[in-house]
């Protein structure tokens, strides 16, 4: 559960805690979620891809409703959307955790959208078949330590068909001072350190770690040139102190 491991963590949160593991808001705790709540979390992912879509359009063009890919898909926030509202001919939502998989699963036959598939992920995207027209993770890549997320961002790419469009998501800088930098490293790496932070914030004594990781844009554009990339358009914002961006990218037809 602590070090790199963020399988690990991502799928005891699955298991224990799966909407909160994906918006960390008390609202969503597995004890607290009620009808009402879910219509809050649900609603909230329509209105974000919906938002997202639009200013992809704007600044990208037109977005093929042909085959989607969301990375990190949780529970279906971003999924399900992206078949009920924005009208893709075929989605897969990939995600590390089994549990998580099944609980997507079962909010996609809720809905009865016909059209989704649940992947469990790996580095190498190895499941994945064919190409897509739209990829997108947000608020995923951070969980992921750096050296992992940069194969994976490579994988994204080199699946994403001529034409297609990307919208990844992920923090590249954080600003807050030594103390607060050391005391997030502690509470990821440290098991007692972590077990005491948790009980201070009157979470589960044994909850799992959430890493934030950041990344190097360098690094980052050196592999969206040596994928083919021509260019990158940054969204930028912010989330409790951690700097990030959407990166939007079309790849040559």
């Amino acid at each position: 559960m602590i070090g790199d491991n963020s399988d690990r963590s991502w799928e005891t949160l699955g298991r224990t805690d799966p909407y909160y593991g994906v918006l960390t808001d008390q609202r969503f705790r597995r004890a607290k979620l009620d009808a009402s709540a879910l219509e809050e979390f649900f609603a909230s992912g329509s209105v974000h891809m919906a938002g997202l879509l639009r200013r992809i359009e704007r600044v990208l063009g037109p977005v093929s409703r042909g085959r989607a890919l969301d990375f990190g898909c949780g529970v279906g926030r971003l999924t399900l959307p992206l078949v009920r509202d924005a009208d893709f001919a075929e989605v897969v939502g990939v995600d590390i955790s089994e549990s998580m998989l099944q609980e997507a699963q079962r909010n996609a036959r809720d809905t009865d959208l016909g059209r989704i598939e649940f992947v469990l992920s790996d580095d190498q995207l190895s499941r994945l078949e064919g190409a897509f027209d739209f990829v997108h993770s947000f608020i995923v890549l951070q969980h992921i330590p750096v050296a992992r997320g940069e194969v994976i961002v490579r994988q994204l790419i080199q699946r994403l068909a001529p034409g297609g469009v990307a919208a990844l998501q992920l923090p590249f800088a954080r600003r807050s001072g030594l103390l607060r930098n050391l005391a997030n490293y502690a509470r990821v790496h440290v098991r007692p350190l972590h077990m005491l932070g948790n009980l201070i914030q009157a979470r589960p004594w044994n909850e799992a770690p959430m890493q934030m990781n950041r990344y190097d844009l360098n690094n980052l554009f050196v592999i969206l040139y040596e994928c083919g990339m021509g260019s990158v358009t940054a969204e930028f914002m912010d989330d409790s102190g951690n700097t990030g961006a959407y990166l939007l990218l079309r790849k040559p037809a």
